[in-house]
């Protein structure tokens, strides 16, 4: 029997993680109906980095397992995918939380259109 794709949106606007004000965000928890754990979900978000003098790193957990974590050097906006293991997405109660760290304290990334792809049971 073939499988069937669902997806979380998780956040449509901007958020900005800063060392001038929030350097984590929680998006509100989330459900993933039907998910079947054992194949891997695709995390995809748009960021605008700022990387001020040295770079910026952006660290992201699901479920309190660390899913991203990346260092930019340049302040190009770009769409990014990460595939998540399996086993980590939950049919119900997710939490997700974006964090920030950078070099000089200088920089910021904006996150935006955060989508959860995932595959049905």
């Amino acid at each position: 029997m073939p499988a069937t794709s669902a997806y979380v949106a998780l956040q449509d606007g901007s958020t900005v993680l800063d060392h001038g004000g929030d350097i984590d965000h929680a998006f509100a928890r989330f459900d993933a109906p039907d998910v079947n754990v054992d194949r891997r979900p695709v995390l995809t978000f748009r960021i605008n980095p700022d990387v001020g003098e040295g770079n910026v790193t952006l660290q992201m957990t699901l479920n309190e397992i660390v899913v991203v974590d990346q260092t930019f050097n340049s302040s190009e906006p770009r769409v990014w995918q990460e595939i998540v293991e399996a086993n980590i997405l939950r049919a119900d109660d997710n939490e997700l939380i974006a964090t920030l760290t950078d070099t000089d304290d200088a920089g910021l990334i904006s996150l935006s259109d955060v989508v959860l792809l995932y595959t049905n049971a």
